[in-house]
């Protein structure tokens, strides 16, 4: 299965990725990550995770939009595309062989307002926001879920805390995953059988 985390807009959720190969390998699963963004954020944590704990559970390579056209994605592996913002053919390249799309936006109107753009790029491909840096209680993370639902596009019943925690586990192999392995659940039980994935 092939996910491509997209968002016209940076910092949203740029550790999507990693937390989602986490997820993904404690699950049982294969995972590898195509870091896209030239400031190479997948890469470098990965690179540093192995220099601090030795060894990083999963691949983890940097890439561009040629290389995406000449990879191969096996079967049984979840691969996971970092697409940087602003970067019309790395996110294109990734859109072009995903299986799914992971839009993450915070629940600010102004980061709400830059799924449409994002959008309006995927086409009919299957695709679902990830509300991120959410206070549970918060005004904005109701409005916002309203407005996305409003739409017609699929959310994630699960979201992800606003929580200091999540960033520093920068250049970490953690096993507490802060809402990314429901996210992942999500997504296996979307496509009915893990065996397909």
């Amino acid at each position: 299965m092939i996910i491509a985390i997209v968002n016209t807009k940076a910092g949203v959720g740029k550790q999507l990725s990693v937390f989602l190969g986490l997820a993904a390998k404690w699950r049982g699963f294969s995972a590898r990550i195509s870091d896209l963004d030239r400031q190479g954020s997948c890469f470098s944590w990965a690179r540093e995770a192995t220099d601090r704990e030795k060894g990083f559970p999963f691949a983890v390579i940097s890439a561009t939009a040629t290389d995406i056209e000449r990879l191969r994605f096996p079967e049984g592996v979840i691969s996971i595309m970092d697409t940087p913002p602003g970067s019309p053919r790395e996110i294109q390249s990734a859109l072009d062989v995903a299986d799914f799309i992971i839009i993450p936006t915070s629940p600010k109107p102004q980061d709400v307002a830059r799924i449409i753009p994002t959008l309006d790029a995927i086409g009919d491909k299957p695709v679902g926001v990830l509300l991120t840096h959410v206070g549970f209680n918060s005004k904005l993370y109701i409005e916002a879920r309203e407005t996305i639902e409003n739409w017609g596009v699929e959310t994630f019943r699960s979201c992800i805390p606003e929580k200091v925690d999540i960033a520093r586990g920068y250049g970490r192999v953690l096993q507490k995953l802060y809402g990314y392995d429901d996210v992942l659940s999500e997504i296996v039980n979307a496509f009915g059988d893990e065996d397909e994935l």
